[in-house]
């Protein structure tokens, strides 16, 4: 994983194109062509790896460039928007609100105003609400 204080030729720090790419073909995969624990290991992973990305952005944000910060929250979102529609597919209930998400979408619109408290703040409740449907994707039905 990349420090988020350093960039790279290959392009912003943080970037989590890969990372994403990864959970969308996790959750591609029909389960009668994995086993569900290979599955499982495998969207725990790339929660896991989110989450640290994220923890580490929130930790270095005064070194994350404004369209960085745009960019990690907007995929964040999409990515608990997946794994909550992934456990609804899957039949399970879950303690998560989405209001949480449009508020932390209206920050990622206006980042630019923001203070680097509240958008820290934002990045840290993505991580736990990321980690928490990570955990309730993984667990039986």
């Amino acid at each position: 994983m990349k420090d988020c204080g350093q960039q790279s030729s290959a392009g912003p720090a943080c970037e989590l194109g890969g990372e994403l790419a990864i959970l969308e073909s996790v959750m591609k995969i029909r389960v009668g062509l994995r086993s569900q624990e290979r599955w499982s290991s495998n969207l725990l992973t790339v929660t896991t790896n989110l989450v640290v990305d994220l923890v580490r952005a929130a930790n270095h944000l005064s070194k994350l460039p404004m369209a960085d910060r745009r960019r990690l929250l907007e995929r964040s979102i999409a990515a608990s928007s997946a794994l909550r529609d992934l456990l609804v597919k899957n039949g399970k209930i879950f303690p998560i609100d989405a209001s949480t998400e449009q508020v932390i979408d209206d920050i990622a619109r206006n980042v630019e105003l923001m203070s680097d408290e509240t958008v820290a703040k934002a990045l840290l409740t993505l991580a736990d609400q990321i980690r928490t449907l990570g955990i309730l994707n993984r667990e039986p039905c």
